[in-house]
């Protein structure tokens, strides 16, 4: 398979600076290295991303800012928004969800709600000493393979993002036990998570995933109270305010046309509920974040 280097002089993104890159022609994955130099082009918009910062980068996703106190790791899914400060420094591997679309064991690993979490407050992987060394090979390894351009390189290439995935996911569990996030409740209010993830959209209600989960909404509730830091309703709510932070900010579809989007055939409702949510009506918070955002999905 045949490797594409592109110009870095043509249309840059500003923010996000590369030092080096390369993708396949097939578009399925890349890699890119970056630093305070030069510009990126958009090879992984709309693509899941596993992101390496060092120590005193800094970046926003979905709006909300972060700063790398030690090295660390992020795992971002397809649909979140990511802007990294121009002096930061790192790696970025990034792949289409083609890549494992015939494994519905391996979309379970991937999305299964630990690492790629668009609406947990925990979304980094701290890493030192021999973490830091085994998460760096598989970066190095993926370079390499992509690099050597040999037959069955995305076989490899899936291998290799699989296994990293695996590793971070233990790493993951063990860093954050002590925050109860690693128990069988815990385990059902990533359940819980996903079905959001799916219907949020069209369902709004504690009840109608209280049904799909077949117990009562109060069972639901009492679950949620021995080990989520927010109820049922607040991880609805919150769903539906990041998705029409997203819709506001990065697209230009009007007010009326996100609120139909989100399931809600009463547009006056919904600015009633985004403006509850936010404090900011709908119109007023698309102006302040628009100005000058350069954000990359």
């Amino acid at each position: 398979m045949n490797l594409i280097y592109k110009n870095h002089s043509e249309a840059p993104i500003k923010g996000l600076y590369p030092q080096s890159g390369i993708h396949t022609d097939a578009d399925k994955f890349g890699i890119y290295d970056f630093h305070s130099g030069g510009p990126l082009l958009p090879y992984h918009k709309g693509m899941t991303k596993i992101l390496y910062l060092r120590a005193g980068s800094k970046l926003s996703i979905d709006l909300k800012a972060y700063i790398c106190e030690e090295d660390e790791i992020y795992f971002l899914r397809p649909d979140q928004y990511l802007q990294l400060d121009a002096h930061s420094r790192g790696s970025m591997l990034y792949y289409t969800s083609q890549l494992y679309l015939a494994d519905l064991e391996d979309q379970e690993l991937l999305y299964g709600g630990l690492l790629f979490n668009s609406i947990r407050d925990e979304l980094s992987l701290k890493l030192n000493g021999n973490l830091a060394v085994a998460i760096l090979y598989f970066f190095e390894a993926v370079r390499n393979e992509i690099a050597a351009a040999e037959l069955n390189q995305e076989s490899m290439v899936r291998g290799l993002i699989k296994q990293l995935i695996v590793l971070s996911l233990r790493a993951w569990k063990n860093q954050y036990a002590k925050l109860e996030l690693v128990s069988p409740e815990a385990d059902f209010t990533r359940l819980f998570d996903r079905l959001v993830e799916q219907h949020f959209r069209t369902h709004h209600t504690v009840a109608a995933y209280a049904k799909m989960l077949q117990i009562t909404p109060k069972a639901l509730t009492k679950r949620f109270g021995k080990c989520a830091k927010c109820t049922p309703s607040e991880i609805i709510r919150k769903r539906l305010v990041l998705e029409a932070k997203r819709m506001l900010v990065h697209t230009a579809l009007n007010v009326k046309e996100i609120a139909y989007k989100l399931g809600y055939e009463d547009p006056c409702y919904f600015i009633r509920f985004f403006t509850k949510q936010v404090n900011m009506a709908p119109q007023t918070f698309r102006r302040f974040f628009q100005s000058g955002l350069n954000a990359v999905a």
